[in-house]
């Protein structure tokens, strides 16, 4: 009989397991030894005895010694650190790099809480070169006998409030990063620049840094990769505060720039053929610098500025210049008290300027010259003191698209030497200028200039200018000036003329031009084509009231000239006069024997038995009666009346199928 075994097999496998990070301690202050390290009493002589990923924590003291990562045990990831407060750990060799990192070792080195200090001619604080990635938190090098951190050919570099002031050369320079970020650093003080970042093609991250009297820049940049700096505080520099070469995307906001020599900020793109792809500033405040306050160029792409200040700068507030911008969009903020202008655009693109206010500039304050598409909108551009308030027209030789100005100030700019309120030149399309106040202006409180498009100023306050209320030549029109107050300038109160071709059409309605020294409505070069009603005004108190040199017939009826009378020259009453060369002609009997502001029965409107499928229109400066008679309107057909005022006499009425529209004005 044969018997059964069962044999149970168990398998053990050995693994063998990496040696743990070890901490090294350093501690000088008392026993200590280099071969035993417990503690050591050198950082160097822990680096000799660790292994990747290794600590070495250094007990308060000053060691006055070199230190050098490639004297590691086993290269690999090392961390030098202050055992207990950071600051407390000084360490300042007599001679040669404080810290140091050779060619050929790619470990991660990190650095927390030490104090370093170099007294050699030539030699960095902290000198990184070919290592991998760079941490440095709470790190001070001061004083430095040449850059305080260099940080050469490495992979990611992150500085966290370190302080690299008063150095011989740099605070701060990273050259060839694969990124940067520095976090809350201080470079003060410095013989060269506060930082100096470049060869770097991934992002750059400056966050809350403080870069100060800087003997060259603040901070100066040349990179490839998107830039973002935020929450900077950048003052008194002998050069820039932040000079960026960009081939990418740049960002900066809630920051403060200030008393540099130069610019406050300039971007650009280094004269190689890329260019800066976009430029972002929000919160900015460039001021009290002794050149631009901004200095944008070479961009294509949009540029977006959002509640930025520009003040009291030795040039412009904001410049840019040799740009394809696809959109400049300018949102809030202010540029006021600069030497030259306050906004400074020329390039190719479009732009929108809103709530934005550029006033007691030297020159001008906003001078825009573009290729696009311009609108402003809540602006104010007063006490420009040699140029103008606004002032819009072509960048290169193709004219602007269309110009909109809305509901902005441009008053008592020029005074020092000749300016215009709004000046806007050299438009193919339609120019549009309501709202406006533009008062006591040098030359011309509103002067539209050289365009081509139809030109519509409404609702405009233009008053006592040293020249003319409104200005305005352009090609064939149309031209149209309505509900607008020009009163007391030293010109004519009204002039529209040719810029190369006749005007062909030209309305003028419900102004009040009063009380200008030359001539309140003068009209120029017409077409003997056009049609040119200048109907229900009121042009009193005027050296002469309206008058055209052109072979045209003029409308000029329902006019307030200033007496019940009428007017005067080819009237023969004792208001504002009419004049009009020989060939042409004016209308202007019937005329309102009261202003505009009382005036009532201009239009009586007699309808009767009128049936129709369209609709009519019927429309008074001031008021209209209609009937006593019966109207039907229909099928379909409409009555609209608009006046100040509409009165219906007794029988009137409209049809079933009509409607009737009342607009009061």
């Amino acid at each position: 009989m044969t018997l059964g075994r069962t044999v149970s097999w168990v398998l053990f496998v050995f693994v063998p397991t990496t040696g743990s990070a070890v901490t090294w301690t350093v501690d000088n202050s008392g026993t200590c030894s280099d071969s035993g390290c417990a503690p050591c009493c050198t950082i160097q002589g822990a680096i000799g005895k660790a292994s990747g990923g290794d600590i070495v924590s250094v007990a308060d003291g000053s060691y006055p010694e070199n230190i050098d990562f490639r004297g590691m045990a086993s290269i690999g990831d090392i961390t030098l650190e202050a055992a207990a407060t950071p600051g407390n750990v000084l360490v300042s060799p007599p001679s040669g790099h404080t810290v140091r990192h050779g060619s050929g070792y790619t470990n991660t080195v990190t650095i927390e809480g030490i104090t370093f200090d170099s007294t050699e001619a030539g030699k960095s604080c902290v000198y990184l070169d070919h290592a991998g990635d760079v941490v440095l938190r709470d790190v001070i090098a001061n004083n430095c006998a040449y850059t305080a951190f260099g940080l050469d050919n490495t992979g990611s570099v992150t500085m966290e409030r370190c302080t690299a002031n008063s150095s011989a050369r740099i605070g701060i320079q990273v050259d060839g990063a694969s990124g940067v970020t520095l976090d809350s650093c201080t470079t003060n003080s410095n013989t060269a620049s506060g930082v100096l970042i470049i060869n770097v093609a991934g992002a750059v991250q400056i966050i809350d840094p403080t870069s100060n009297l800087n003997t060259t820049h603040g901070i100066d940049l040349d990179l490839t990769g998107p830039l973002t700096i935020s929450g900077a505080t950048i003052t008194g520099n002998n050069g820039r505060g932040i000079w960026a070469y960009s081939t990418s995307t740049v960002s900066i906001s809630s920051s403060s720039v200030s008393d540099s020599q130069d610019e406050g900020v300039r971007l650009e793109n280094g004269g190689v053929a890329d260019t800066i792809d976009s430029v972002t500033l929000t919160d900015l405040q460039s001021n009290e610098n002794g050149d631009n306050g901004v200095s944008l160029a070479n961009i294509v792409g949009p540029v977006t500025v959002t509640n930025c200040s520009f003040e009291d700068n030795g040039s412009d507030g904001l410049d840019i210049w040799d740009s394809e911008l696809n959109d400049l969009v300018i949102t809030g903020g202010h540029a006021t008290g600069n030497d030259d202008y306050g906004y400074n655009v020329e390039a190719e693109g479009d732009a929108e300027v809103n709530g934005t206010q550029a006033n007691t500039n030297d020159d001008r304050g906003f001078t825009l010259k573009l290729t696009g598409t311009v609108s402003f909108e809540n602006c104010g551009a007063s006490a420009n003191a040699l140029g103008e308030g606004i002032r819009v027209e072509r960048f290169g030789l193709n004219d602007l698209d269309e110009v909109t100005i809305t509901n902005c100030t441009a008053n008592d700019n020029g005074l020092t030497s000749g300016g215009n309120g709004v000046y806007v030149k050299e438009v193919a399309g339609p120019v549009t200028i309501t709202g406006v106040t533009a008062n006591g202006n040098s030359r011309t409180n509103i002067r539209v200039d050289s365009t081509a498009g139809a030109i519509l100023i409404s609702d405009v306050v233009a008053n006592s200018s040293q020249e003319e209320g409104i200005k305005i030549d352009a090609d064939v029109g149309p031209v149209t000036v309505q509900h607008s107050t020009v009163d007391g300038n030293d010109l004519q109160g009204i002039l529209i003329r040719k810029e190369d071709i006749d005007v062909e059409t030209v309305t003028l309605e419900e102004n009040s031009v009063t009380n200008n020294l030359n001539t309140g409505v003068s009209l120029s070069n017409l077409s003997a084509t056009g049609t040119f009603d200048a109907t229900c005004n009121d042009i009193a108190g005027n050296g002469n009231g309206l008058h055209h040199d052109s072979a045209v017939t003029v409308d000029a009826r329902y006019i307030w000239w200033g007496d019940p009378s009428g007017p005067s020259g080819k009237g023969s009453g004792s208001g504002d006069s009419v004049w009009y060369e020989p060939g042409g002609n004016t209308l202007f009997d019937p005329w309102l024997e009261e202003s505009c502001t009382g005036c009532n029965g201009v239009v009586h409107l007699i309808l009767k038995d009128d049936s129709v499928g369209g609709i009519e229109t019927y429309k008074s400066c001031y008021s209209i009666t209609v009937g006593p008679n019966f109207a039907v309107y229909g099928p379909g057909g409409d009555l609209t009346l608009t006046a100040r005022q509409v009165l219906f006499e007794n029988g009137f009425s409209v049809g079933v199928d009509g409607a009737l529209t009342v607009r009061h004005q």
